[in-house]
This record gives structure tokens, C-alpha cells and sequence, in this order.
């Protein structure tokens, strides 16, 4: 069995916009089979949205997704985006 990376992710609102009581932080941990810190590093190089910010969003939304996308192929929520997800991920893959 391959080894996979272990990630915990917590997303904890710091600010609402209408001054309300914030929720609570929401935590979860997932295993992947990339280093997601490597991607996020490869990409900050590639400079793709000339915004370092950017990159992590992109990058983190992109693993959590596919993940996703991974666990449930066969799920027809997925049938029309599974395609250009692969699509993207190809020209991604081959983009220097």
C-alpha cells in the first residue's frame, strides 16, 4: 500500500461582515497521495496568477476537489465536470 501524506485543515472565520457572532472554526483531516506543500511551492515558481495568495487558494480548492472527484467517479453530480477537471489537470501538469 503506498504511503500517503496526512493533512489536517481548519478554516476559521476571522471577520463577518455583518458583525455577527462568528462560528466556530471547522476542522477535518484528509490523506492525499501528493505533497500538497511541494504543489503549492512548484506553482509559487510557476508564478501562475502573479499572486502568491492565489496559488495557495488555487492549490489547496484543486487537491480538495479532486479528492472528491476521486472518491465519487461514479457519482452523476460528477458526470459533465469529471472531463474538464481532467483537462485542466493534464494542461496544468504540463505547463512549465
Amino acid at each position: 500500500m503506498k504511503k500517503l501524506y496526512k493533512y489536517h485543515i481548519t478554516l476559521e472565520m476571522i471577520e463577518d461582515r455583518d458583525g455577527l457572532q462568528l462560528p466556530e472554526p471547522v476542522g477535518f483531516d484528509l490523506e492525499n497521495h501528493d505533497n500538497i506543500f511541494g504543489i503549492i511551492t512548484l506553482l509559487e515558481k510557476r508564478d501562475l496568477f502573479n499572486d502568491p495568495q492565489q496559488v495557495k487558494e488555487f492549490t489547496l480548492g484543486l487537491k480538495l476537489l479532486g479528492g472528491v472527484l476521486l472518491k465519487n467517479q461514479e457519482s452523476p453530480l460528477f458526470e459533465d465536470f469529471t472531463p474538464a477537471f481532467r483537462n485542466l489537470m493534464k494542461r496544468l501538469k504540463s505547463s512549465n
